[in-house]
């Protein structure tokens, strides 16, 4: 008589829901209140999550933030600069587009001046630190709660801001702005844009430490383990099985070895290595599989876009898919990013007391050669006096034309 076990740990999913605790003084994202964290982690150990978090990031941001008014508004323009676009390394608005891709809302700590007549300092609050209050009677949070490791928050404490409220800057100079994408079924914390592909992405981040946990391990394959000095009771069963279960399941166990001690050779346990067939396919399809779906969950229109070539090697000459692509993506994706962020920078620019209307610089390579033809055919026009009755100057005014929709 023999009983057979199957080793191996199910997924467990780590939770996001909106929790509110019993005299808990915030509502606790996810049940263990860290689901910013695991975000964080999922884009530091995947290595395609993190390339296209820090692409479209920089492709949002573009060439910064500009605006038409800035000539006829000089004293708005400076004041936004000096809000703005101050800090080392990454500024504020770099800062929050990171925030607004990875979270899907990001954070901003604003200041009044002694008088209250404007703001006098805006700065980026990292959105892993900030929790919110449950709402109260008129259906509102009014407070954001800071901590720097919300962890352990019980011996580091925490921090009560009143939310952004420009009617008590009087009492409160001191408040906190958040800014968010509209998530289904969320309330009070957002959702990213890449929530339906966060599996994948976790596979991701599983693959490379499983790979990286086998090559270190010496390569060992999978194996069944049969005792047979006879069965033990149910509850000595489970004991050993979780114990092996505990020393070699999971991506970081893959390749460890077994150590066994037993009083004769018949008692010894039974160790029969399970050839794992087609394992390169297996690996190949697992690559590319995860890698169209975070490609997915990013909606990027085209992996081109991004180097990666479904046919092998490179970009390619595909310069009419690459254009196409590019626009498209700016319009269906940036500019909903940038619309978010506009909206908050012209807010606070407005509640300063120097409104002012702003716009990001697109970096889109495309759009520069168009703007480049049509340069050239402006300079053309103004160079050469054409006579409009004149059938040469209808030949040219035809030619430049057509160079202008090329």
């Amino acid at each position: 008589m023999s009983e057979f076990y199957q080793l191996g740990r199910g997924h467990s999913y780590t939770d996001d829901t909106e929790t509110t605790k019993t005299g808990e003084a915030f509502v606790s994202y996810g049940k263990e209140n860290n689901y910013p964290n695991f975000l964080i982690n999922l884009y530091q150990k995947s290595a395609i999550h993190n390339a296209l978090c820090n692409s479209i990031s920089t492709w949002i941001y573009g060439d910064g933030v500009s605006s038409p008014e800035m000539n006829n508004k000089a004293e708005s323009w400076a004041k936004f600069k000096f809000l703005f676009e101050q800090g080392l390394g990454k500024n504020t608005i770099q800062k929050c587009i990171l925030d607004l891709k990875v979270h899907g809302g990001f954070y901003l700590s604003i200041s009044y001046s002694v008088d209250r007549t404007t703001i006098s300092e805006v700065n980026h609050m990292p959105f892993e630190s900030m929790r919110v209050e449950p709402e109260t009677e008129n259906g509102e949070s009014e407070f954001y709660l800071y901590s720097k490791n919300w962890a352990n928050y019980r011996r580091v404490g925490f921090e009560r801001i009143k939310a952004f409220d420009i009617d008590a800057k009087k009492e409160y100079p001191n408040q906190i702005a958040c800014f968010k994408m509209y998530s289904v079924g969320q309330y009070y914390y957002p959702k990213p844009d890449y929530q339906g592909g966060i599996n994948y992405i976790e596979l991701d981040k599983n693959v490379s430490e499983f790979h990286l946990a086998n090559i270190r391990n010496g390569l060992a394959p999978s194996f069944m383990i049969n005792f047979n000095n006879g069965i033990p009771s149910e509850e000595k069963r489970q004991a050993v099985k979780s114990s092996i279960e505990n020393e070699l399941s999971g991506a970081s166990n893959a390749g460890k070895f077994i150590v066994s001690f037993s009083d004769d050779r018949n008692n010894s346990p039974e160790i029969t290595v399970l050839p794992n067939s087609d394992a390169d396919k297996q690996y190949e399809f697992l690559s590319k599989e995860i890698t169209n779906k975070v490609m997915i969950s990013h909606r990027v229109v085209s992996p081109r876009l991004f180097g990666v070539n479904s046919d092998g090697g490179g970009l390619g000459n595909n310069a009419d898919e690459l254009r196409t692509a590019s626009i498209l993506f700016e319009d269906t994706v940036v500019n909903n990013y940038r619309a978010i962020l506009l909206e908050a920078m012209e807010l606070i620019m407005a509640e300063c007391g120097t409104p002012i209307k702003l716009e990001f610089v697109s970096k889109n390579p495309f759009q520069s050669e168009e703007k480049d033809v049509k340069r050239d055919v402006e300079e053309i026009e103004a160079s050469m006096e054409v006579d409009m009755s004149d059938e040469d100057g209808d030949v040219w005014l035809e030619y430049l034309a057509d160079k202008g929709e090329q």
